[in-house]
């Protein structure tokens, strides 16, 4: 159909990932992907498939999703959380060491990995569509793709996604959202009709997920159209469900002793990682007291610690320090979040948990009776796994039409560098700075910071961010030729950000070279200093805010030079 867009939401998951779809014109009804291969059945999350990929000995691909086994030797889990080198704590983890091992013997990277499980997970989309449209529907329809990324992604893993999405067959142009946003956007579709948010109110969402639980904070301007705006800086942290996997395997090495656990064979402790994941890790709640028992082949019998018959029991008190170890993690978020709606004078009324973790009974429980004091209902809602994968498609939809989002709030503050007439009683006007400005006459002080746009500051899409400056041009070394030069945009995720470009805290998000042409720089007015003829140019050098990405261009006598696109950047520390 002329004019009509597929928008694919692609949630990218540590543990598992969803897909979506909608057409752009009509009714605009977001569709899951609900039929992937599963030869388990009944063990099946239909709304999303594993995050699991393996290979033949040969190095190809032989197995993704469900169909990865217990004896697939040559299998990679998890893979999503190593696309971030900063994520120290998975590279110290056993079973991360074992993957990288397995990774580096096959000549493979991470990317390479994640390329190609993405590139099995388009290739049954594109399957799925062709069903749903017909087998010609990719000539009649353009397709978009929006994926999902975590509040804490950093910008290196979020070009290694983007890389990877696009060495997968993805649509040139992919776009990223955050995890929360996208799950802000569809918990809010679903219950502008409810009683549960007013206009006026505070609200958290927290993306519990795989890897990473990532939250943000909204205030509701208007249900009808539905308009939300950031009031506090999203946050996030490496609590997601597979570090109860890490704790509970600690447990289990430590109860029956890493020597016996060291000839335990894979297999069986990826079968005892299945019954983990689809029983106790799902069903476990604050109101159970009796024991729970996992099978492992190869434990062992000893009754006076608990393992009888390669069944080992453990205690609930056990199993709450475990889980407990996470869900505090994720309370302190909660509550750093909802203290800075309080700080912005407004009611906060309610916590939404979305995502695979979201979905815990243990959780929900463990939050709501932390936050009961405060009359603050944690809401879990059905469908909350495919919350973000929905929200992406959403996301997508509406970057042609009117957005939800009135306004965000920058994590990390954006500027330029300059230089300034040299004062040696500015304590930010160093030695190392100092130099001797010919066309002026004086000295100067180089690597001085302009912030723009700061830390905290509202987002606005369409709000233009002026930069004015200028350069003096020695007329007599253009020979003649256009003027070239390049300009950098720095960011720093400091609170306070530094003077100083040259500070270590102070880093590059991205350069633009730009030529004026000489005819252009002979109609500016000179003058001659120190022999030589100058003229200076006046020119500035813009942020565009927008609704995905920030443009930084550079404009001379009102007209634009160049442009380049740029990701915000939504960097946290741990």
């Amino acid at each position: 159909m002329p004019g009509t867009d597929i928008i694919i939401g692609v949630d990218f998951g540590t543990t598992y990932s969803g897909v979506s779809w909608a057409l752009s014109t009509g009714a605009k009804d977001v569709k899951i992907i609900n039929d992937w291969p599963n030869p388990h059945g009944v063990l099946a999350n239909q709304d999303k498939v594993p995050s699991a990929i393996a290979y033949d000995q040969e190095g190809n691909v032989s197995k993704w999703g469900y169909k990865v086994g217990i004896n697939d030797t040559i299998s990679f889990h998890w893979i999503k959380i190593m696309l971030d080198p900063s994520n120290k704590y998975f590279n110290e983890t056993p079973r991360i060491k074992e993957m990288v091992t397995r990774m580096n013997a096959m000549c493979l990277s991470a990317e390479d990995v994640v390329t190609d499980y993405l590139a099995c997970l388009w290739k049954y989309t594109i399957e799925h569509l062709k069903r749903k449209k017909g087998s010609d529907f990719e000539e009649l329809y353009t397709l978009k793709v929006v994926l999902t990324v975590p509040a804490v992604w950093s910008p290196l893993a979020k070009d290694r996604t983007l890389r990877a999405a696009k060495r997968a067959g993805m649509p040139v142009g992919s776009q990223l959202v955050t995890e929360p946003e996208a799950a802000a956007l569809a918990l809010l579709k679903q219950k502008s009709d409810e009683d549960t948010v007013k206009v006026g109110d505070g609200f958290v969402v927290c993306d519990a997920g795989g890897g990473t639980v990532d939250l943000i904070s909204y205030k509701v301007e208007s249900l009808k159209p539905l308009k939300i705006r950031e009031c506090v800086i999203g946050d996030g942290g490496l609590c997601g469900s597979v570090f109860l996997d890490l704790e509970f395997e600690k447990h289990i090495r430590t109860l029956v002793g890493r020597d016996v656990y060291a000839t335990i064979k894979q297999k069986d402790i990826k079968k005892m990682f299945r019954e983990f994941e689809y029983g106790i890790k799902r069903s476990f709640t604050q109101d159970d007291t009796a024991p729970l028992t996992v099978d492992l082949k190869g434990a062992g019998d000893c009754p006076e610690i608990g393992i009888e018959d390669d069944t080992i029991k453990i205690e609930i008190n056990t199993l709450r320090a475990i889980f407990d170890s996470i869900c505090d993690k994720i309370q302190a978020l909660v509550e750093k979040q909802l203290q800075g709606i309080k700080k912005k004078g407004m009611k906060a009324r309610a916590v939404a948990l979305v995502g695979g973790f979201g979905e815990s009974k243990y959780l929900h429980s463990y939050l709501k009776t932390a936050n009961i004091r405060d009359k603050v209902a944690v809401l879990q809602e059905p469908g909350a796994i495919s919350a973000v994968c929905r929200g992406a498609t959403l996301w997508g939809l509406e970057q042609n039409h009117a957005t939800s989002f009135l306004s965000r709030i920058a994590r990390v503050s954006y500027g330029i560098n300059y230089s300034a007439p040299f004062d040696s009683s500015n304590p930010n006007h160093h030695k190392s700075d100092k130099y001797w400005d010919e066309a002026e006459q004086i000295w100067r002080a180089s690597n001085q910071m302009k912030w723009l746009l700061k830390r905290g500051d509202e987002v606005v899409e369409g709000r233009v961010l002026k930069g004015a400056t200028y350069s003096s041009v020695n007329l007599s070394k253009t020979n003649r030729g256009d003027w070239s030069h390049t300009v950098t945009l720095l960011y720093t995720d400091a609170a306070v950000p530094p003077a100083r470009s040259v500070e270590k805290d102070v880093k590059k998000l991205c350069s633009l070279s730009y030529s004026i042409p000489y005819w252009e720089i002979r109609e500016e007015p000179t003058y001659v200093s120190a022999g030589k003829t100058w003229c200076d140019i006046s020119y500035s050098r813009d942020i565009l805010c927008g609704g995905a990405n920030l443009e930084y261009r550079v404009s001379y006598n009102g007209q634009l030079l160049k442009s380049v696109d740029a990701e915000y950047i939504d960097n946290f520390q741990f």
